[in-house]
């Protein structure tokens, strides 16, 4: 699951949520980072935190 915003001084902010850590580094660090530094994005400052329950639904119209 991966969501971006910026904050109100227009810095990216992004959270992902992994399955597990070795899919975070297999999909970030391995996939997007040579992307990030391709075109000049700054390495993110990263939190992680372990999710313990995660609810996801669907769209629904209205």
């Amino acid at each position: 699951m991966h969501a971006v915003c910026f904050d109100e001084s227009g810095d990216i902010r992004m959270t992902n949520i992994w399955e597990s850590t070795e899919k975070m580094e297999e999909g970030f660090v391995s996939r997007l980072m040579p992307v990030m530094r391709k075109i000049g994005i700054p390495p993110p400052l990263a939190e992680i935190f372990t999710a313990h329950n995660l609810n996801v639904f669907t769209a629904t119209d209205r």
